[in-house]
């Protein structure tokens, strides 16, 4: 009876009992943002490197993520060679060649050689405005690259006419002088009909009778392998027909016909004009054999644009 009495209260009281707490949905931790880190790289420039989540997948860096070195950050110092400005190029200003030298005299007009009884050149002979070589130019303006004297003579014992400052610039004619013929001895009689060129042989305009025994006299070079020689009186020219070429290449001075026993002495002397009218005379060069032959820089020809006239005499030097 006990039982019945109390079991009204106690369904009241668990209608009034406040509901148990509902749970609450589990809420996911924020993802961790990624880290940015500066390391310089080996050219000073700044590289980003972002850390990877923690699930491996790398985590694109946001467009708006500017990486800043901090002030306190040692700044790395510029490569010296990247900023080194390249060095200017200096070029040698033009000469500016007076109106009075622009224009060179004619050259004088040219005696005719003279022979003497049996028929050998009188010499020496001058031959103006004349020059050897593939690249002769008679007439020209000159500067003078370092100070030289003039000679009151085309000769080396002449004396001292004027002295040129480095840096003048003067008027200059070429000359021919030559010195001493070159000899070459007949070995047999022979008729020479043909010239002897680079690529083939040519069939003269005349013919020259050589007798055995007979000199020729060589007086200057005319081209590559050619000659101005005289025989009995008259000037001719042809290719080294007294010379032979050996199995080895080499080029000796001696063959059927004839032999050369010695060969021409050429000066070239400058007639050298300066701009107040003094004259002169310059051995520029001197040709024959070995230990006769030189070759001098003081002056040099001014180029059509007029720069680096001397740098050839000072490569030579």
């Amino acid at each position: 009876m006990r039982w019945l009495l109390i079991l009204p209260l106690i369904v009241a009281c668990d209608r009034v009992r406040p509901p148990a707490p509902a749970e609450k949905a589990a809420v996911p931790m924020p993802a961790p943002a990624p880290v940015v880190a500066v390391t310089p790289a080996p050219d000073t420039a700044p590289v980003v490197a972002l850390q990877s989540m923690p699930d491996s997948t790398p985590a694109p860096a946001p467009d708006s993520v500017v990486a800043v070195v901090p002030d306190s950050a040692p700044a790395a110092k510029p490569d010296s060679a990247a900023m080194a400005k390249p060095e200017a190029v200096v070029r040698p200003r033009a000469l500016i060649i007076p109106a009075s030298l622009a224009q060179l005299p004619p050259d004088p007009e040219n005696e005719a050689l003279d022979f003497d009884g049996v028929g050998a050149p009188v010499l020496p002979y001058v031959s103006h405005g004349d020059c050897e070589g593939a690249r002769c130019s008679t007439g020209f303006v000159a500067l003078a690259c370092v100070a030289t004297n003039l000679r009151s003579a085309a000769s080396v014992d002449a004396p001292i006419a004027a002295r040129l400052p480095a840096g003048e610039l003067i008027q200059v004619r070429r000359d021919l002088h030559m010195v001493e013929a070159g000899v070459v001895l007949v070995k047999q009689d022979y008729d020479l009909e043909w010239d002897e060129t680079p690529t083939a042989e040519v069939a003269r305009g005349d013919t020259v009778h050589l007798a055995q025994g007979d000199t020729i006299f060589v007086l200057r070079s005319a081209a590559r392998g050619q000659w101005t020689w005289t025989y009995r009186g008259r000037v001719h020219d042809s290719g080294e027909f007294w010379a032979t070429t050996t199995r080895r290449g080499v080029r000796r001075m001696d063959s059927d016909i004839a032999v050369r026993r010695s060969l021409p002495r050429r000066e070239q002397w400058w007639s050298v004009k300066r701009i107040d009218g003094t004259t002169g005379w310059w051995l520029q060069s001197v040709s024959g054999e070995r230990e006769e032959t030189e070759a001098h820089d003081e002056l040099q020809q001014v180029t059509r644009n007029g720069a680096d006239a001397c740098a050839k005499g000072k490569k030579r030097v």
